[in-house]
């Protein structure tokens, strides 16, 4: 059966390796519309991970019908150039796991639907 892949919506929260989620940055999508058909639910994913960077496995999100839930890691570069939200390297991820850096969850939320 094939999948309609609706809209996505993400906000990116401030995630103190400790204590864990923290407060809204107001950024991330804001139900950007995506409007795409896929042969299977497998190939929705695969678009899903070439496309925004998400995991491809359907094991890395939450389904509720019709509605997925995911996260993925962000480093802010917003003051570098060509800066944005990035996946860390590994001297952020040990520099967060110190406390020495805020790393940053990206949460999403994916709206799609099946169609015959």
């Amino acid at each position: 059966m094939k999948v309609h892949l609706v809209k996505l919506s993400s906000d990116i929260v401030e995630d103190h390796y400790e204590l864990g989620a923290g407060k809204s940055t107001g950024c991330g999508y804001s139900n950007e519309p995506v409007g795409k058909t896929f042969e299977s639910f497998e190939a929705m994913l695969k678009y899903l991970a070439d496309y925004y960077g998400l995991s491809s496995d359907a094991n890395d999100y939450e389904n509720e019908g019709g509605k997925l839930y995911t996260s993925k890691t962000v480093a802010n570069h917003s003051e570098a150039q060509n800066g944005g939200w990035f996946e860390p390297t590994d001297a952020e991820l040990e520099a967060w796991s110190n406390g020495e850096l805020m790393l940053y969850s990206e949460d999403y939320i994916i709206e799609y639907h099946y169609v015959r």
